[in-house]
């Protein structure tokens, strides 16, 4: 939120693009830190006008760094938020108690590896991981399986001289298979999920 509103053309741009915009919180915090449900509300709050300010459209989608805290569903919900990604429990999307769609998230195949131990070393580790969970997936959907793989870049990693190999050949990657996979935004899929899947 607080990058929003200090580089909103920047965030204006992305948007006219087409890009999704979805809330990472007023800060890079976890939002299992909120003391209160009225302080984590406010900062929902403030990120959402700031993020409809700079896109001319409020976020649908929430993840924030970390755990939600024990009330943030709820506020979201009560905000008109569609999803939520702070998910780790599953492969596939579903509906929580809130009545938001969980979009889950995944860290297997992310350029945050590239900074752990025993994780990406060069860019072709990245790719070859990659590669080995669409064709393992691809196998899956043609049993009849829907299948969801979450690919995560962050500029700050995948940004660097070397690491920026793997983005550019993952989405060489992936556009080789674009007649077999649907590349979708994280809205998309919580739309989809609704549309096959209604409350």
């Amino acid at each position: 939120g607080r990058a929003a509103a200090r580089a909103a053309p920047v965030l204006e741009m992305l948007a006219r693009d087409g890009h999704e915009t979805a809330s990472h919180g007023w800060l890079w915090r976890p939002h299992a830190e909120y003391d209160t449900p009225e302080d984590e509300a406010a900062d929902l709050d403030r990120t959402a006008a700031a993020i409809a300010n700079a896109t001319g459209a409020a976020p649908q989608g929430f993840f924030c760094r970390g755990a939600e805290s024990p009330w943030t569903r709820a506020l979201l919900a009560e905000r008109g938020y569609l999803y939520t990604s702070n998910g780790f429990d599953d492969d596939l999307p579903y509906r929580c108690q809130s009545g938001l769609i969980v979009v889950p998230y995944a860290l297997d195949a992310n350029d945050m590896k590239f900074f752990h131990p025993n994780g990406f070393v060069r860019a072709d580790d990245m790719l070859a991981y990659v590669t080995d969970a669409l064709d393992v997936l691809e196998a899956e959907a043609a049993r009849g399986l829907p299948r969801l793989l979450n690919i995560g870049f962050h500029l700050r990693i995948v940004g660097r001289p070397a690491r920026f190999a793997a983005f550019e050949r993952i989405l060489t990657l992936l556009d080789a298979r674009r007649d077999r996979l649907w590349l979708a935004r994280r809205g998309e899929l919580a739309r989809a999920f609704v549309a096959a899947y209604p409350a």
